[in-house]
């Protein structure tokens, strides 16, 4: 999980790196270097990025795999959020909000549980997928083999 946390927020924390390290102010913070990389309304849209795949992993059932828990409550939560994020963000982009730091401060929260519903399905997802074993996935390589022997066997 930290390791797709990384990746997925690198624009940010780079792009705060790179911003102190080429910055010409002398009182500079990287922390406000690294907030001024989503402070227009970024966070939304990484909050609908992150959530799509972990609606996805909530709504689809795999074969062999038991019913996701919870599932129309965390995913009515997920759909709401998209729903909310994409409506601030245009709304953002239109220039029409008028309490910026506010949908900035809602921005962050609603990453954070956009953060924590992904950490809840992904742990969920691997939670009611069916137990593997070696049996399980040597038998269609057996039976393969099996049925190739038994044809074999039968054409002389």
């Amino acid at each position: 999980m930290l390791y797709l946390l990384l990746w997925s927020t690198l624009p940010f924390w780079l792009g705060g790196l790179i911003g102190y390290a080429t910055s010409d102010v002398q009182e500079k913070s990287i922390l406000i270097t690294t907030v001024a990389t989503f402070r227009n309304g970024e966070l939304l849209v990484f909050t609908i990025s992150t959530l799509a795949p972990t609606l996805y992993l909530m709504l689809h059932d795999p074969d062999g795999a038991r019913i996701f828990p919870h599932k129309l409550p965390l995913s009515t939560i997920g759909v709401l959020t998209v729903v909310i994020c994409g409506a601030l963000f245009a709304l953002l982009k239109a220039n029409t909000i008028r309490d910026v730091p506010f949908v900035f401060a809602l921005s962050v929260a609603l990453s954070l549980l956009a953060l924590l519903l992904r950490y809840v399905s992904m742990l969920y997802h691997r939670l009611r997928l069916p137990e593997v074993s070696e049996r399980t996935l040597r038998a269609p390589e057996t039976n393969f083999v099996r049925e190739f022997q038994r044809h074999v066997g039968d054409g002389e």
